[in-house]
This record gives structure tokens, C-alpha cells and sequence, in this order.
């Protein structure tokens, strides 16, 4: 079962009724045994961020510093200037099953509780409108042996990420490719900020070993090597040795 790490002071504040706090701290870990999730500890957690790619890393006293960054394979060992320290916040600790990818982050939880606790009940409803942008769909990926046959996208629109929101989705995002995509095996997600992004139709493709060249992350885009092809990355970046065995067979 994964270990989630929840911020208390938000999922306080998520918690309301008629728009003030129906939770204290105190009252949280017997809120959460009634609901059914199994409470470890509320501590104190430190949250660090790989100056490299932007990762957020939150570690316990007991874990101390994070010796590298699992996003981009940075080696703060050998490059301390490339972690920073982003402060201490509270959080309660949860076993947390993963069938209930639902409430691994605050919000999630929050929304839960509303319920449990009658503040907040019924489906809620998301508004939704015809899409602007499409996805041109390789056809090569609907073959018997395509690793990645399917593709689901959407996009949310007037929403604000702060600091702790971007650190939230980012840590839900990776709770999810460990309980239902099986680190990575069956699933894998991405999410990408649509300012940066231009046109009304993205490609999705499969691609040869070394059809393409793109900079990875933790690599300077200054340097005249720093891009590499999809075979070059799974030699020599961390990621990609790491996820190298699940393309194994594959030609594209």
C-alpha cells in the first residue's frame, strides 16, 4: 500500500461548511479512522525541489535530504547547488490502498469527507464544453504490439497553481503511476501547461529508437549534446535506464 503524505492545513481548509473550517488538526486522524483509511502519524515533513527540473521531493526527518532526484536522475551528491529547500509543513501520513487513487491528495480527500460528514453530498457535477483541440492518433498504435495503444486527454481551463497546488497534482500524478499504472508498466500520464503550447492539434506517435532528438530532463539545453535520441535517453539518462526494460522487444 503506498504511504501518502497529506498536508493537514489544507485538507482543514478544504473541509467546510457554509464556508468555514468544519475540522481542527486535532480532530483529522479520528475523521480519518471513522472514514476507514488507516492513520500512521501526523509529523512534520520537509519539502526540497530539484532546481534541475522542478521536482518536489517531501522527506521526513528520518529520511533526511533525498540523495537524487527520482524525476531527472540529478545527482545532488555531486551537484548540492541543485537542491533547494522549500520549508517544513505539517502532514498526516496514510496507508492508503490503491483502489482509492480518489483521495490520494487533499482534494480528493476533502471531497470525500464533505460526504462522509454530510457537509457536501451527491455526485458533483464538472461543467464541461465541446474541445477546441484534437489529438491525431498515429494509427501504427493501434497494432497488436504497440506499447501505448490508447490515449485519453483533457484540458482544464481558468485554473491557478500555486506552489503547493502544482506540488499536489505532481504528487498524485506519481502515487497513480505506482498504484494503478503499476510504475509505469500499464500507465503512464503527463501534464503540461497549455500557455506554453501552441495549435490546435498535438500528434501522438510511435517513434523509432532514433527517429527524433529532444533534450531530457536534467540536461543543460545549452550544450551542443544535450539532445538525445529515444535510444540514446534509455542508455544514459537515469529515467531511461531505469524504464528501459518495459520498451524491451519494442521497434518503435
Amino acid at each position: 500500500m503506498p504511504i501518502v503524505n497529506m498536508p493537514v492545513e489544507t485538507l482543514v481548509r478544504l473541509v467546510t461548511r457554509d464556508g468555514e473550517p468544519h475540522l481542527t488538526e486535532d480532530q483529522v486522524p479520528d475523521v480519518l479512522e471513522r472514514f476507514g483509511v488507516e492513520v500512521d502519524e501526523i509529523t512534520t515533513t520537509t519539502q526540497y525541489v530539484c532546481r534541475v527540473c522542478g521536482r518536489i521531493i517531501e522527506r521526513t526527518e528520518a529520511q533526511g535530504e533525498p540523495l537524487a532526484c527520482s524525476n531527472c536522475g540529478t545527482d545532488f551528491r555531486e551537484r548540492p547547488e541543485s537542491l533547494g529547500n522549500l520549508g517544513e509543513q505539517r502532514v498526516v501520513r496514510l496507508d492508503m490502498l490503491a483502489v482509492r487513487p480518489d483521495i490520494f491528495d487533499p482534494g480528493g480527500m476533502a471531497r470525500a469527507l464533505r460526504g462522509f460528514l454530510g457537509i457536501q453530498t451527491g455526485l458533483i457535477e464538472y461543467p464541461l464544453e465541446p474541445a477546441r483541440l484534437s489529438v491525431r492518433v498515429d494509427p501504427r498504435l493501434a497494432e497488436p504490439d504497440s506499447y501505448r495503444p490508447f490515449i485519453a486527454c483533457a484540458v482544464l481551463r481558468n485554473v491557478s497553481l500555486d506552489h503547493d497546488g502544482i506540488r499536489m497534482l505532481m504528487n498524485l500524478q506519481e502515487d497513480l503511476h505506482w498504484a494503478l499504472g503499476r510504475d509505469r508498466k500499464l500507465a503512464s500520464i503527463g501534464v503540461y501547461d497549455l500557455a506554453t503550447l501552441t495549435g490546435e492539434a498535438f500528434h501522438y506517435e510511435a517513434v523509432e529508437p532514433d527517429g527524433l532528438k529532444f533534450v531530457p530532463l536534467g540536461f543543460d539545453p545549452g550544450r551542443p549534446d544535450a539532445a538525445l535520441t529515444p535510444r540514446q535517453i534509455l542508455a544514459r539518462h537515469p529515467t531511461g535506464q531505469k524504464y528501459a526494460k518495459l520498451l524491451a522487444g519494442f521497434s518503435r
